[in-house]
């Protein structure tokens, strides 16, 4: 069964007039945007936001953008709202994923969610021709006891086969808990 997806969490927010110019952190950003996961990880209100937003604005290459509500309470949810992102500049991507999701009966476990994951990773490999960033702002917004396994589990599979086209920014205020 599909979820709602509200489209404001799909976008990167607008930038504040007046910012700080954050030239170290965007250099290390840029200098390390070939690598499959880039981790921002810090307090709230140290501007991660913000640092990925101007990254985002002044980068050439391809995002899409997920500001992680905190409603999103299983796999399928919050693959959805990925799919969402990526769509906006792909848009024949996550045909197969959401057909799968809408058919999906049942009750999330291991395999269920490796099969989820494993139908994203060949939709990327099939529909991504170009690089794609995808920026996870506020990641902590999953980390809740309930999600903690399923979160593991998908992470771990999509990292272990990730595509060349497909890189992951994630911005958290605690270290997350996959491996």
């Amino acid at each position: 069964m599909r979820n709602l997806i509200s489209l404001q969490y799909i976008h990167p927010p607008a930038l504040p007039e007046n910012i700080i110019p954050r030239e170290k952190l965007n250099s290390l950003l840029f200098i390390n945007s070939g690598v499959p996961l880039i981790l921002v990880n810090a307090a709230a209100g140290y501007g991660k936001t913000v640092l990925l937003t101007a990254y985002h604005q002044e980068n050439s290459q391809s995002f899409a953008w997920l500001t992680v509500p905190a409603n999103i309470s299983s796999p399928s949810h919050f693959i959805e709202y990925i799919v969402q992102a990526i769509q906006l500049n792909h848009a024949s991507f996550g045909v197969d994923i959401l057909s799968y999701i809408e058919n999906f009966t049942g009750k999330w476990n291991k395999n269920n969610i490796i099969e989820l994951s494993t139908i994203f990773l060949n939709e990327a490999v099939k529909s991504l021709k170009f690089s794609l960033t995808l920026i996870i702002d506020d990641f902590q917004n999953l980390e809740t006891e309930k999600n903690s396994e399923w979160i593991d589990i998908l992470f771990t599979e999509l990292f272990t086969a990730l595509p060349n086209s497909l890189k992951f920014i994630i911005s958290t205020r605690q270290t997350p808990p996959f491996k």
